[in-house]
């Protein structure tokens, strides 16, 4: 039956398709009907034939299909589809009996509106992709979503994807408070992607090595400014792009700017958790950056750089150094295929501070997305639903999510699977068919995808280097309430300041100016913030 099944995934007659798994699924609703009662959804186990009362209805014949099930869905993606329902979501109601009814968004406009739909009462059942930990976190809380944690018994296939260190990750940072999880989180195929990315043919031909140290990294931009002046060597997309620069050197964590991402465990402070933008190093960090930006060695504009602005630098010749998505290397070749001469490359280095070994940026297991079922769901509705939720994580539903269906989709060439169907990219392939990976990305597709290698080349090159450590901070719902009514306002002092500093409209270099900072960010309630974090610490 398993062959059948893996079969069916990848025939590209829709009719065979829809005859044989009408067949298969009966099949296996009956068995699973008569090997099982209670499934984990809550309710009591079924009845045996003497314990059923006179009046129970008859059963269903062992050949019947198994009854349709509908569901309310929303679904948040990137862009939205051409179609409605998609080809994905019609193979996987015609394999699972269900109808679908699902509102495509897009992730700009996703949290606004189901913000709307929780607050109003009009949820939906389920989301497959929702991408609001907090949210989730939140809702879950109040009681509107079903704790997943509770069903992984019906969830064995996506358990075997995550090893027992790795399935501790999760639960110590995606679940809630009471220890329930209420979504699945992604699988995280990599453990690095960010490194510095840079013009090769220019560092050869003006004899620099790629820096190891900031004062390389400042004599390299300097040698790069003075071979051509119009340039800005190093570019960034948005305001937090430019921070990038300096903070791995200094040991902070990449990604402060970003809720309560700038709260860390500091290795260089006995563990003690601190607030990375009230720290010295961020000090140090904002005088090195300030330096850069007085000599023209970085973006003027660095607060408001858009990713069109950013990618007309790197390949008009205008910039030629970056800290960003290794990817990005090849993303810029691409793009310069008029520009023979040039050669974008990742560097599989760090750049310290000269004194201790600087930080890479570290990825937890886990992407910190994935669906999530509301309470409207419970009993066979819910039953259905975690079994479409476990195949879509065995290696079938996997490469199905991922790629589709072989001669629709995708064709195998020379051993490697590879979209047929004119996609560019998973996102023009989602647009197209509905196609994208779900709670796991196949393997095959991640040893066949060149940015995926990529991916898998830079983690393997910083596997051993140190990095900032992994910190879950499991506030509760009341001290929650708390560092969210804080966070804002000690955010936006912090943002303030950082432009200001690295512009020079602050002096960073005197200590009354720093010192007001910081009291500042005190009274907007870092203490408070401080304080529940440390307690909440894990």
């Amino acid at each position: 039956m398993v062959q059948i099944m893996r079969r069916l995934v990848v025939m590209p007659k829709k009719r065979t398709f829809a005859a044989w798994v009408s067949l298969i699924v009966a099949l296996s609703f009956v068995l699973s009907a008569c090997s099982s009662g209670d499934s984990g959804s809550g309710g009591a186990a079924s009845e045996t034939p003497a314990e059923a009362s006179s009046g129970d209805p008859a059963p269903a014949p062992a050949d019947a299909a198994p009854k349709l099930l509908e569901y309310d869905v929303v679904a948040e993606y990137q862009n939205l589809p051409d179609e409605n329902p998609t080809m994905k979501d019609k193979l996987v109601m015609e394999k699972f009996n269900i109808k679908t009814d699902t509102n495509y968004i897009t992730l700009a406009e996703g949290l606004e509106k189901l913000s709307v739909l929780f607050a109003s009462g009009n949820y939906p059942d389920y989301i497959p992709n929702l991408n609001h930990e907090a949210e989730v976190k939140r809702w879950g809380e109040a009681g509107f979503l079903v704790p997943l944690s509770d069903h992984m018994d019906a969830l064995s296939e996506y358990r075997k994807w995550w090893t027992d260190e790795e399935w501790n990750v999760v639960t110590q940072f995606a679940q809630n408070p009471d220890g329930k999880l209420y979504y699945l989180p992604a699988k995280n195929y990599r453990s690095h992607s960010k490194a510095w990315i840079y013009r090769k043919d220019v560092f050869d031909a003006l004899g620099l090595k790629f820096p190891e140290t900031l004062d390389e990294l400042y004599a390299a931009l300097k040698a790069i400014k003075a071979a051509y002046p119009d340039s800005v060597p190093i570019s960034n997309r948005g305001k937090d792009g430019v921070i990038g620069i300096a903070v791995n050197a200094y040991r902070l964590p990449g990604d402060m700017w970003y809720g309560f991402e700038g709260f860390y465990r500091d290795p260089d402070a006995n563990d003690e958790v601190m607030y990375a933008q009230a720290t010295d190093k961020f000090r140090e960090s904002l005088k090195f950056i300030n330096k850069l930006y007085k000599e023209d060695l970085i973006e003027k504009e660095f607060p408001t750089m858009t990713t069109e602005q950013w990618t007309q630098r790197g390949v008009s010749g205008r910039s030629f150094i970056m800290y960003d998505y290794a990817t990005r290397a090849a993303y810029f070749q691409n793009l310069m295929q008029d520009t023979p001469e040039a050669q974008w490359d990742w560097a599989p280095v760090t750049i310290s501070t000269g004194d201790k070994p600087g930080f890479v940026d570290r990825e937890l297991p886990f992407f910190s997305y994935g669906p999530i079922v509301t309470n409207k769901v419970e009993g066979e509705r819910l039953d259905r639903l975690l079994e479409y939720f476990n195949w879509a994580a065995s290696p079938e539903g996997v490469k199905f999510h991922t790629l589709g269906v072989e001669g629709e989709t995708y064709e195998v060439v020379d051993g490697k699977p590879q979209y047929s169907n004119g996609a560019a990219d998973k996102h023009e392939m989602f647009q197209k068919t509905g196609f994208i990976e779900f709670l796991v990305t196949d393997p095959e597709y991640v040893a066949s995808n060149e940015d995926r290698q990529t991916d898998l080349a830079v983690s393997e090159a910083f596997k051993d280097k140190p990095f900032v450590p992994f910190t879950a901070f499991n506030l509760s719902a009341e001290d929650r309430e708390t560092a969210n009514s804080l966070i804002t306002g000690v955010t936006d002092i912090a943002e303030q300041f950082y432009v200001k500093a690295i512009m020079g409209q602050v002096d960073v270099n005197d200590d009354a100016v720093w010192n007001q900072y910081v009291q500042e960010l005190n009274q907007a309630g870092l203490t408070q913030l401080l304080e529940l974090h440390r307690k909440s610490a894990q």
